[in-house]
């Protein structure tokens, strides 16, 4: 009602009053215009009742506003709790209680601040003197102790409400869970310093390690220096010996052969075959031990030409044994190229001297890209050999092993494949074999990449 319609009101009604305090026809009622008055009342009667209509309407709408404000702060994921000026609950809604795991019974009424656990109270508290006087929103992290005395982590955020005067009224909190949020973050630190721990632990463990294999090489290198050694030794110091005792044994077998008899003879020839292993056997350390001590520099090498000298310097032996080679197109590698000779030397003698007396000799040397990042090439030596049992791959390489007895008709010492390896291991590579006993042989050595020529 606006304060001309109040005015017209306090006159119609002062004017009613006159009415009906003096009898109709009397003094001081002449002046009235009834009919006026009459109308101007049934008028503010009309006016009375919109009022009353709206004023339902807007009960009507401020009472489904707050059933609104109810139903969301009700259903809300958050906690939400209003304390007063005392510290006392005046409300809090379902997920606060649920947070607490308490009934509203036992919030409403109660001092919020025994809700929070104790060793929290100092920031607890320090935020709210510094939020209350202004108004302010602020945020901390609390642990709250719920109904059992458990405790969950809260993340609070306040709100200081004032009163019309500017005092302090009440507080308004929200309060989110986030208990799972610090349990995993407890759990993470504890897998970062178990982590850490691990770390030291195998960072020790490494350094032992790197320790050993220090002490490790370094006896390696002794032995890589007795190992030369020796070889100087087996090359001079026994194979002077060994030469007096087959030139003996071969004046013997000479001038003395018609003085004897047959025994006798035979003496001789088995101490000279032994002379003449002996002689192999220190030849072939010597070859083994000069990989590393004797090595030529590592330089751009074209396979093909060093095949080509091999086999030169194995021509007697394959037209001897009217053998077939084929080769084909060959990388450029970086190697030595006295040592790729000596390799393909080794593979391609083997291949002649392992064959079928049935069958000719074929060997087919050819490459392919080993298929790997770093563009390795495999260099294949193919015969149709003897063969041999895979179960018996790791021992062919090793040095002075031999797949046949000392009384077979395949001589050799056992060293040819062992120096293959060790040339291939020098140079970075790998070497193996597959075979099929009495099907022939294939030798694959694995050696870094270069390009291919023919």
């Amino acid at each position: 009602m606006n304060v001309r319609r109040e005015d017209r009101f306090s006159k119609l009604r002062k004017q009613a009053e006159k009415i009906l305090d003096r009898p109709r026809g009397g003094e001081g009622t002449a002046d009235l215009d009834f009919p006026q008055l009459l109308h101007e009342l049934e008028v503010h009667h009309v006016e009375l009742e919109l009022q009353n209509e709206e004023l339902r309407r807007t009960q009507k709408e401020l009472e489904a506003s707050r059933n609104e404000y109810l139903s969301l702060f009700n259903s809300a994921p958050v906690g939400f709790v209003t304390v007063n000026a005392k510290g006392l609950v005046t409300r809090a809604n379902r997920a606060a209680e649920e947070m607490l795991a308490v009934s509203g019974k036992e919030l409403i009424g109660r001092s919020f601040s025994k809700r929070v656990y104790p060793a929290d109270y100092s920031s607890y508290f320090s935020m709210l003197k510094r939020l209350a006087p202004h108004g302010d929103i602020g945020s901390c992290e609390l642990r709250m102790i719920a109904k059992g005395g458990g405790l969950i982590y809260i993340r609070m955020e306040a709100t200081a409400i004032l009163d019309e005067a500017g005092g302090f009224s009440s507080w308004h909190f929200a309060l989110s869970d986030i208990t799972v949020h610090k349990e995993a973050q407890a759990a993470l630190k504890k897998a970062h310093d178990d982590l850490e721990l691990r770390v030291r632990e195998r960072t020790a463990e490494l350094g032992k390690a790197n320790a050993e294999l220090n002490r490790y090489n370094k006896r390696l290198e002794e032995l890589n220096k007795e190992l030369h050694d020796f070889a100087f030794v087996a090359s001079h110091d026994l194979a002077e010996p060994l030469r007096k005792v087959k030139s003996f044994g071969d004046i013997l077998a000479d001038k003395c052969a018609t003085s004897l008899d047959e025994a006798s003879r035979d003496y001789i020839r088995r101490m000279q075959t032994a002379a003449a292993r002996m002689q192999n056997l220190l030849n072939s350390l010597l070859a083994y031990s000069r990989v590393n001590t004797k090595a030529e520099p590592i330089k751009r090498t074209d396979l093909g030409k060093c095949v080509e000298e091999a086999l030169s310097d194995l021509e007697i032996i394959i037209k001897e044994k009217k053998a077939r080679v084929e080769v084909g197109d060959l990388p450029t590698v970086r190697a030595d190229r006295v040592q790729m000779i000596q390799l393909f030397q080794n593979l391609i003698g083997n291949a002649l001297k392992y064959h079928r007396n049935a069958e000719e000799p074929h060997v087919r040397i050819y490459s392919r890209k080993a298929g790997d990042e770093k563009g390795a090439y495999e260099i294949l030596v193919e015969d149709n050999g003897i063969g041999f049992e895979e179960k018996y791959l790791d021992t062919i390489f090793l040095p002075f092993q031999r797949l046949h007895g000392r009384s077979s008709d395949y001589e050799g010492v056992g060293m040819g494949l062992a120096i293959c390896r060790k040339i291939v291991e020098r140079h970075g590579g790998e070497i193996t074999a597959r075979s099929r006993l009495g099907e022939g042989s294939t030798f694959i050595v694995t050696l870094p990449g270069g390009r291919k020529t023919r």
